[in-house]
């Protein structure tokens, strides 16, 4: 079992001094309180009573641990009781309270799961739309860099995504000059090439 310091010991001490306690009679005061009772009230509770034969007061002092209630109880009733004086040893509403970290039910972490997951693969799509289209524009660049103000234009016709079927069409139709390339990148080159001449 831990022990921690009352958050409220310096003051206390500083209470029976005023009182008139001596100090090697508050050395005996333990200033210290288990973290079990971190959640109680600590209280000194002071009882000071004549006495006729010395012609001084006799003053003693001891702790007690409370609850909320039962301390609102004390200091309701202390005018009834033999007590002089409460001093306040620790209080605990003076303490941080530890974080409350709420927890979900596996249902819930299954939803909390699900929707990570559906937003994950909406933003790849939308990062993947981005992209392609962000590429697709530079090859459009690429062709048309060179190839701007001549006479040779590709319109709509689309280069770089087309298949070797179209790209040969389009050459035909346009008097592409084609040399022996028949495959796809060949025939594709000499298109992008004769549109920027």
């Amino acid at each position: 079992m831990g022990q921690l310091k009352a958050n409220r010991a310096d003051e206390a001490v500083k209470e029976l001094k005023d009182f008139g306690f001596k100090a090697e009679e508050i050395k005996g005061l333990n200033q210290t309180i288990k973290k079990t009772d971190k959640k109680h009230v600590h209280v000194i509770i002071v009882k000071k009573q004549n006495n006729p034969l010395k012609e001084e007061y006799d003053r003693s002092f001891y702790v007690q641990i409370y609850n909320k209630r039962g301390f609102a109880n004390l200091k309701n009733h202390v005018k009834s009781m033999p007590i002089s004086k409460l001093v306040v040893l620790h209080d605990p509403s003076l303490e941080k309270d530890d974080e409350k970290v709420e927890t979900l039910t596996a249902f819930q972490e299954q939803q909390v799961n699900a929707r990570v997951d559906a937003h994950l693969k909406q933003k790849e799509s939308e990062d993947r739309k981005d992209l392609k289209a962000q590429l697709r524009q530079e090859i459009l660049d690429e062709m048309n860099v060179e190839g701007a103000g001549s006479g040779n234009s590709l319109g709509d016709f689309d280069a770089a995504a087309a298949t070797l079927p179209q790209l040969q069409k389009f050459a035909k139709d346009n008097n592409v000059d084609l040399g022996d390339s028949k495959e796809l990148e060949a025939v594709r080159a000499a298109v992008i090439k004769w549109s920027k001449k």
